[in-house]
Formats: C-alpha cells, structure tokens, sequence
C-alpha cells in the first residue's frame, strides 16, 4: 500500500491494495475501490460482575435478552438497552445484537440517555443534583 506522498502527482487514491492472510503472511496484491476496516468484534467484558449477564461470546445482554435469562428481578420489561441489573443500560459493541459500527453505538449512547430519563419517569427517582 502506498502513503500519500508516495501516489503520482495530482492521485488521492490507490485502486490495489497489499494484503496478506494469516494462513498465508506472503502479501497478495488486489484491486479494490474502496477498503472497509473493521478493528475488532471482540465486547471485552470479562471484568463485568457477574450479575451483567452476558452470552457466551461475551455480549451483555439487554432488552428482551435481559428479562430471558431468568435474572431479571422485576416486574416491569427491562428497557431496550437495560441489562440485567435494573438501571444498567450498555450500547455499542459490547451489547448482544448491536450493529458493531462507531455510528451505531453513539446513536445508541444517545438512546441510552433517553431510557434513563424514562427510568427516572417510571420508578419516580429524582436526579441527583450537586
């Protein structure tokens, strides 16, 4: 793959890429017109309490996957984005069914606030205020 200032004069772009599979290190050139990288699909969760039920994957489970376990404790369906621990909410990567794209998860981040406020609505809480 070549770096910026390593391109013919006046070209933003390069349509082969070098690649290389770890069954195979030795570098394969590739046509290609666009390169999509994904980094990893690993939730790393493994410092989580055991309360926060995952699959086996690792995955929190959330929503309706939270209340299946067994370990949901109340009454009321957790929120969609609800872990099995009562007002937990995770979004992005680390929840069981999530789109694992930056987008996604902040979309989700954001999701998550509302649900809180509708928490807070529900169970009556009142913010904390310093």
């Amino acid at each position: 793959m070549l770096s910026p200032d390593q391109l013919p004069s006046g070209e933003l772009r390069q349509d082969v890429v070098s690649c290389c599979r770890r069954q195979c290190p030795r570098p394969v050139a590739v046509r290609a017109d666009a390169l999509f990288l994904m980094i990893g699909a690993d939730p790393n969760t493994d410092w989580l309490p055991p309360e926060l039920r995952r699959d086996d994957g690792g995955f929190v489970l959330t929503g309706e996957a939270a209340r299946e376990s067994g370990e949901w404790p109340l009454e009321r369906d957790p929120f969609e984005l609800e872990a099995s621990v009562p007002g937990v909410f995770a979004a992005g990567d680390v929840r069981l069914g999530s789109m694992s794209r930056v987008a996604a998860a902040v979309g989700e981040g954001s999701i998550a606030v509302r649900m809180v406020h509708e928490l807070f609505t529900a169970e009556r809480l009142t913010p904390l205020r310093r």
